[in-house]
């Protein structure tokens, strides 16, 4: 099961520019807003309140569609909403799995995650930096773009899931009812099953894609999947 914590939106006031006056006067000035274009990027985070994260932690923002943010904490996947104007930015309605990992990771994770909750503003340095910043002006991220080779390198593709053109599926598990599925990042899916909704991380199998958290797995090869809920279990095709 997922564990599903709110983050609450902050908000950002915009600052206007200085009118000055001399003998001649000067015409006021609004102080340029760049937008924060972020859809359908990827980035590794670098840094969390100025601190380098450990190392071989893998922390990522990954921004699969509008409004959607996915990654890894550093020891469990998480997802949730994120609203972007202008170059305000605020992330809410977040969701993780609940695994264990080293106390260290623990920690960094908490600290990465209470980061996000007090995000409001963000840039894009020199198109290779992601930098978000909270109301009072401090860094509390620093990541750094995945180019598309690196995300090639770092994800092992399912089948048949991991189409590039393709974000969601939906199964016909019989008397069931459909399964719909969908990317919530390279490794993580997001299952809608029975009037419930699964967060999913991808687990090592020996054939196809299989995805599991706790009691809840789904297996997919071909057209076929499998969907495993407790001691329960749904055969479905694709449709």
């Amino acid at each position: 099961m997922t564990r599903i914590n709110s983050i609450p939106v902050a908000a950002l006031f915009v600052m206007l520019g200085a009118c000055s006056h001399s003998e001649h006067e000067v015409e006021p000035t609004i102080a340029a807003e760049i937008e924060l274009k972020i859809t359908g990027t990827s980035w590794q985070v670098e840094s969390i309140d100025q601190e380098d994260v450990i190392d071989d932690s893998e922390v990522t923002l990954l921004f699969p569609e509008e409004g959607r943010v996915a990654g890894s904490a550093g020891c469990n996947r998480y997802f949730g909403s994120v609203t972007v104007d202008a170059n305000s930015i605020s992330f809410g309605n977040a969701g993780a799995t609940m695994m264990a990992c080293p106390e260290a990771r623990m920690k960094q994770e908490q600290r990465f995650m209470d980061a996000l909750n007090n995000i409001s503003r963000g840039e894009i340095v020199d198109g290779d930096w992601l930098v978000l910043f909270d109301d009072t002006g401090a860094e509390r991220i620093r990541a750094g773009k995945h180019t598309p080779a690196e995300e090639a390198a770092s994800t092992v593709a399912p089948q048949p899931l991991d189409k590039a053109a393709e974000t969601g599926f939906s199964f016909d598990c019989g008397a069931a009812g459909s399964a719909d599925v969908r990317f919530l990042g390279p490794e993580t899916v997001e299952l809608t099953f029975s009037g419930n909704t699964y967060v999913l991380p991808r687990e090592r199998a020996a054939s196809g894609a299989m995805y599991s958290v706790e009691s809840v797995s789904f297996w997919n090869k071909g057209d076929e999947a499998l969907i495993e809920i407790g001691a329960k279990r749904y055969s479905c095709k694709r449709k």
